[in-house]
């Protein structure tokens, strides 16, 4: 909604006459022949110079209003210019008039009439603007940033500023969609600013890590971030693939370092959930071959992800959307696609396990351990986290509960899409075990994996 104040132009001199210069009933009445009314905030152009230039009034410096915006907001040369200066110098005329003494009568009561309309306008505009970008959230305490965030950029900035109360980082098909709802339904509850990372954390520059969304509460001093793609390193190289092959395990462990928090700056707590490398592999094809497919991308065609596969397979393939070449291939060879397409993530959370190890500010948890107890797993996550110590435990993890498969009611199942993201159950996962016994990449995923902390090198 657009506040509107009217002016009268003559068109002959270029003057104006506002509210407060209503002195005579012909401009009571409206425009005389040689004056055109205009609404001044639909109509473009330049304003006439202000008779108040330089005044002072209300504690408001009216120097530079010469050189204003124009009608649609377009600033001037003047870098304080805006589209509500019509309406603030109207109000700042008529104020004018009222202190000039000059006249008690009726042009008095019309210029103090026009302030209180106009002051009354630019009320209901701030309040049905407030109501239409958020619907008063910050009076309610709930967020304040509107779901399309790109609506408001600054406020990333304001809040960066925030400290970091704590990260959870994860890989691809370790829980990511689980923890990003329950923390985000968690920080909604508890008035904590919350913010999801599509992109590796960086520890040593967080506030460099790019937003990808995020809520933020008028009352919160700190703000809780999840990622989806682990702790951000240092590489030699930008195509660690090339360099190392498929096989070569000595070369992926050593091809990155860990981005470590600078010396003397404040640690904050993180969580690093990872996954075995073999449920990882199976999952992300189960979860990829779905028909119809549960992401966008999937109906593209993936040449490079071929490009282990026999030449007869690349020139069959290369124009087949990805999930369907996962669904007409053998098992065995749509698994390695799987594992070529997901080893630079499996790799770099088996990096984050060594480098994080010693860390007492970190705390890993495996997803195996999430799904056979859950409630115990985030009991651990909120504590490390400080959560419980800030807040009722018990109301946290009856918040954490909503999200634990055996205990999500159906509606929630919707609205969360679990039967997108939950592979388990939907194929004999047994049988596709039985492919990784004895084969080369069997071993390779056995070895990352205890090297990871599990004991069992299949699963």
């Amino acid at each position: 909604m657009v506040a509107r104040s009217r002016l009268f132009i003559d068109q002959g001199s270029g003057d104006y006459t506002s509210c407060s210069n209503l002195t005579s009933s012909s401009n009571l009445s409206g425009p005389s022949s040689s004056s055109e009314m205009i609404d001044d905030l639909e109509v473009g152009g330049e304003l006439p110079p202000s008779p108040f230039s330089g005044r002072k009034s209300w504690g408001i410096d009216f120097k530079g209003f010469d050189n204003r915006s124009d009608f649609h907001g377009n600033r001037g040369s003047e870098s304080n210019s805006t589209a509500l200066d019509p309406i603030i110098r109207i109000v700042a005329d008529g104020y004018e008039f009222l202190s000039s003494g000059k006249d008690d009568g009726w042009a008095r009561r019309a210029a103090r009439m026009c302030i209180m309309s106009t002051l009354l306008l630019i009320g209901l505009w701030v309040l049905l603007g407030a109501w239409s970008e958020n619907g008063f959230a910050f009076w309610r305490g709930e967020p304040v940033v509107p779901n399309d965030w790109t609506a408001a950029p600054h406020v990333e900035w304001d809040l960066d500023k925030k400290p970091i109360l704590g990260v959870i980082t994860t890989h691809h098909r370790t829980g990511t969609v689980l923890f990003q709802s329950m923390m985000e339904k968690i920080s909604e509850q508890f008035l904590i600013d919350y913010e999801k990372v599509e992109v590796p954390f960086s520890l040593r520059n967080p506030n460099t890590t790019e937003a990808a969304d995020w809520s933020t509460y008028n009352s919160s001093q700190e703000r809780l971030v999840v990622g989806m793609h682990g702790f951000k390193e240092d590489c030699i190289s930008y195509n660690v693939d090339k360099l190392c092959g498929l096989f070569h395990y000595e070369c992926w462990m050593d091809a990155c370092n860990l981005q470590e928090p600078k010396k003397g700056s404040e640690v904050f707590p993180a969580i690093h959930v990872i996954r075995h490398p073999t449920n990882i592999v199976i999952s992300a094809y189960l979860y990829h071959r779905q028909d119809p497919p549960p992401e966008d991308w999937l109906v593209d065609p993936k040449p490079d992800a071929l490009v282990i596969m026999p030449k007869e397979i690349q020139k069959k393939y290369k124009n087949t959307p990805y999930y369907q070449v996962l669904r007409e291939l053998p098992t065995k060879l749509g698994l390695m696609v799987e594992f070529f397409v997901n080893i630079g993530e499996i790799y770099k959370s088996a990096r984050n396990v060594r480098a994080l190890e010693e860390k007492p500010w970190a705390f890993g948890i495996q997803f195996e351990e999430i799904q056979e107890d859950f409630e115990g797993s985030m009991v651990e996550v909120m504590a490390h986290l400080g959560l419980s110590q800030r807040v009722n435990e018990t109301d946290l993890i009856k918040i954490a509960k909503r999200f634990d498969l055996h205990h999500m009611n159906e509606k929630d199942k919707k609205r969360y899409n679990v039967a997108k993201h939950v592979t388990a159950g939907k194929e004999d996962r047994e049988k596709l075990l039985k492919d990784f016994d004895k084969s080369d990449l069997g071993k390779l995923l056995g070895r990352i994996a205890k090297n990871m902390g599990y004991q069992n090198a299949t699963h």
